[in-house]
């Protein structure tokens, strides 16, 4: 059985960077897709065989990712205790095996882990994985904005969405329960520090 591993970092190295590069393509001079707050935040990562596939970056505010992507315009809660969830990718070789959502339960379980009151993230209003973020506990706030996060160029739409870190926890059990059943079909052993305990 192949084991999927997921932890946690502060670093940000090449290898991340080209994972993260795969998922928003910028301008070919860009020379790195870092940012402002990629020295504030903690880097999900999930690794199959040792192989790194996918990440989801945890920034606590202050400051914030989200308001200053969507132009000050985003009404999701804002301050002390709000952990932005964001900049989500797996590789485009191993999406459908379920490893965001093994990397969004090992996430927003941390976030309760560290005192968090609040997670919030923006989403496609398409996304495939909307309706299992619902499933997750957070609720969709106003209309969908328009908004730019670098390395991407043009804006793009995204639906505000926010969990309370103590709304969620017997959900996540549930969620886990079944998507660990899933992933063991598919010949995957997901173990992590926070959801996926051994």
């Amino acid at each position: 059985m192949k084991q999927l591993l997921v932890s946690f970092t502060r670093e940000f190295t090449p290898e991340m960077e080209r994972l993260r590069r795969s998922g928003f393509h910028g301008p070919a001079g860009l020379e790195s897709s870092a940012d402002e707050f990629d020295v504030h935040s903690v880097h999900v990562m999930a690794e199959l065989n040792g192989v790194l596939t996918g990440m989801v970056r945890m920034t606590p505010e202050p400051p914030s990712v989200l308001q200053s992507w969507f132009h000050g315009k985003s009404p999701l809660p804002t301050g002390a205790g709000v952990v932005d969830a964001n900049r989500g990718v797996v590789h485009e070789n191993f999406r459908g095996l379920g490893i965001y959502k093994v990397l969004m339960l090992e996430a927003l379980a941390w976030a309760k882990a560290q005192n968090s009151t609040h997670v919030v993230a923006v989403i496609e209003p398409t996304s495939p994985l909307r309706e299992f973020l619902k499933r997750t506990g957070c609720v969709e706030i106003g209309n969908p904005l328009s908004g730019w996060h670098p390395p991407v160029v043009e804006e793009t739409l995204g639906q505000c969405i926010a969990w309370r870190t103590g709304d969620y926890p017997q959900k996540i059990i549930t969620l886990r329960d079944t998507l660990k059943g899933e992933l063991e079909r598919k010949g995957l052993n997901v173990s992590g520090p926070h959801c996926f305990k051994p």
